[in-house]
């Protein structure tokens, strides 16, 4: 690893191995402070190139400041290690956001953008609340899009489609020629989870960054093939159909998100109560026979020891209400 640039706020890593295209990756935002050794940290994807012995170029940031500081200083490393490179962006959130605004200024022909946002700035973005406390409008100076810097780059933009990031990969759209997108129902936030459990992630981002191809069809192919068994999708599946009241529906997605583990222990609690209010005992004695008791919260145990009770199930009821009404 050799250090391209160590700045006060962004740091530059040069993993290029040898000749051939190179992947340059963006770190995503993170939600646990400001780390000291954060100079430290492994690069978005790191591993994956790695590993594969794969020409990389890592860009670090400090904290989550979307890329705002130190960008002239960021292209000049990149710029100076990586002329006749074909190159491709790549990140995830904040590093999307990234990876699509510095591909021009560094000479990237193609992005792959996991879940970015168009700005954070709630004047352009007033839809979007989650990522808002890192706004600093004095220090958010390079917010744009050059339109016509994206006439030859090929934007490939994957998000849940049914969440915030819909709206900002329209903004995108408007603002980037040649953007595809690609929406994932109940995908989420970030997207990445989803398209790694389904064998998308290796296939999608070796394609791109060694050949330059990407295939749609096959994409949506693989998409509709697996993505039953991917825990994420399945989970967020789950979550959209309870909040719509399709009772029988849901209790279909909760039985096969049981198949794979899919359900954290609130939401085995809420399949429980559902399952003991259609009389379907056995499905609630399964949703809850691998959940941690102790993780639903109280209203939901007194709730669900009443119902197993009314059902005949006194002890499954004792074992749910164990320190429930101490703890209330």
């Amino acid at each position: 690893m050799d250090w391209l640039y160590k700045g006060r706020t962004v740091a530059v890593r040069s993993a290029i191995l040898g000749p051939g295209p190179c992947a340059i990756t963006f770190q995503s935002a993170r939600f646990d402070g400001v780390d000291p050794n954060w100079i430290d940290q492994q690069g978005f994807a790191e591993t994956f190139f790695s590993k594969r012995g794969l020409n990389a170029i890592h860009v670090l940031p400090s904290h989550n400041h979307w890329y705002q500081a130190e960008t002239e200083a960021v292209v000049k490393a990149i710029t100076g290690a990586t002329k006749g490179r074909a190159l491709t962006t790549y990140g995830s959130s904040m590093g999307a956001y990234a990876s699509i605004r510095f591909a021009p200024a560094i000479g990237a022909k193609r992005v792959l953008a996991l879940s970015p946002q168009f700005s954070i700035d709630p004047e352009k973005a007033p839809f979007e609340q989650r990522f808002t406390r890192f706004f600093r409008r004095d220090k958010f100076v390079a917010d744009t899009f050059d339109s016509a810097a994206y006439d030859d780059i090929a934007t490939y933009v994957i998000y849940g489609a049914f969440d915030a990031d819909a709206e900002h990969a329209r903004l995108i759209a408007e603002a980037v020629p040649n953007s595809q997108l690609l929406p994932i129902r109940f995908g989420g936030h970030p997207i990445g989870p989803i398209l790694k459990e389904s064998g998308l992630l290796t296939s999608m981002t070796l394609g791109l960054v060694l050949k330059g191809e990407f295939d749609e069809r096959e994409f949506r192919s693989v998409l509709r093939a697996t993505r039953r068994q991917s825990a994420n999708y399945m989970r967020a599946l789950y979550q959209a159909a309870r909040t719509r009241r399709y009772s029988r529906r849901v209790l279909a997605i909760g039985r096969a998100a049981l198949e794979i583990s899919a359900l954290n222990d609130k939401l085995r609690g809420d399949l429980a109560s559902r399952a003991l209010d259609a009389g379907d005992l056995e499905l609630a004695k399964r949703a809850l026979s691998e959940a941690d008791l102790a993780r639903i919260d109280n209203k939901t145990r007194l709730r669900l020891g009443a119902k197993l009770q009314r059902q005949g199930a006194a002890s499954l009821a004792a074992a749910v209400l164990k320190d429930c009404e101490l703890a209330v």
